[in-house]
């Protein structure tokens, strides 16, 4: 309760007990004088402050019982708050919750099933994004504590979205894969081909490089994870399709690809725990 509250409160409970005092003193005097004859007739005299002494002496105890009556409305009108804000975060959590099994079932049900079998999901908010446009990241509600370590593979719904970065207790840092640092082993699962995707920063586009020369490689093929011993990503997993191929004369490609993820919507995210491992276990091609 604020101070200017507490005085206020304090001045009515004042002027409270002062006018019930004054009602309980004459009403004791005209007791006590009706006994004798000068005391009627003094009480005779001071019949109108009497009256007037009962009327304030009802008014103020029907005052006072107001007041505490409101008192308590209003104290429960405040728990009553409390109580209310508690259940729309309750509301929001389980919005979230169901959004994030409606996400987890979508996902098992495409192609990436069988190598997300292998690993534990586990979801995740985005807390905030880097705002550099040259290092695109960012930080989710899940560290340590919830087994979340560097390295490990960030998916959303639709495909690959980045990797673990930084970890503490109960946060984690993700590079996303449009980050311009971001170097992604691919496939193409149309030509069998090996390259590399990386970031360009923007978040509808990824750049593919392919060793040698490629000359079978066309718009729409889709490019998956190749999960080689070098890579950070198990094998298989949606990174996009093929938007453009410019060739020059000698058949090098410039290749364009659009992520199967949304980066302007991000909202759930979910880490594959022990992705981790990928390093150690080798080739996990499809």
């Amino acid at each position: 309760m604020q101070p200017e509250k507490r005085k206020k409160r304090s001045r009515i409970l004042f002027l409270i007990l002062i006018f019930l005092s004054l009602g309980l003193l004459f009403s004791n005097i005209s007791e006590n004088f009706s006994q004798k004859p000068a005391g009627r007739a003094i009480l005779f005299a001071a019949r109108p402050f009497l009256i007037a002494s009962g009327f304030i002496r009802t008014v103020t105890e029907k005052t006072g019982a107001a007041y505490f009556f409101y008192d308590r409305l209003a104290a429960d009108k405040r728990q009553l708050q409390k109580e209310l804000a508690q259940i729309k975060l309750q509301l929001i959590e389980s919005r979230k919750e169901t959004n994030a099994l409606r996400q987890a079932a979508h996902l098992m049900q495409t192609p990436q099933k069988n190598i997300i079998e292998n690993y534990a999901l586990l979801p995740a908010d985005i807390i905030s994004f880097n705002p550099n446009p040259w290092t695109r990241s960012v930080l989710i509600n899940r560290g340590a504590r919830h087994g979340v370590k560097p390295e490990q593979t960030v998916m959303n719904e639709r495909g690959v979205a980045g990797v673990v970065k930084n970890v503490i207790s109960d946060m984690a840092l993700v590079s996303l894969a449009i980050d311009q640092r971001s170097a992604v082993t691919v496939r193409v699962q149309e030509t069998g081909e090996l390259g590399i995707v990386e970031g360009t920063g923007r978040p509808e586009s990824l750049s593919l490089k392919i060793e040698g020369l490629s000359r079978h490689i066309r718009r729409n093929d889709h490019v998956v994870t190749a999960g080689l011993k070098e890579s950070l990503y198990p094998g298989g997993l949606d990174i996009g399709v093929v938007e453009t191929v410019d060739k020059d004369k000698f058949g090098r490609a410039t290749i364009s690809v659009k992520p199967s993820v949304d980066f302007m919507r991000l909202n759930t995210l979910f880490i594959l725990l022990g992705s981790e491992q990928i390093r150690e276990r080798g080739f996990e091609g499809d």
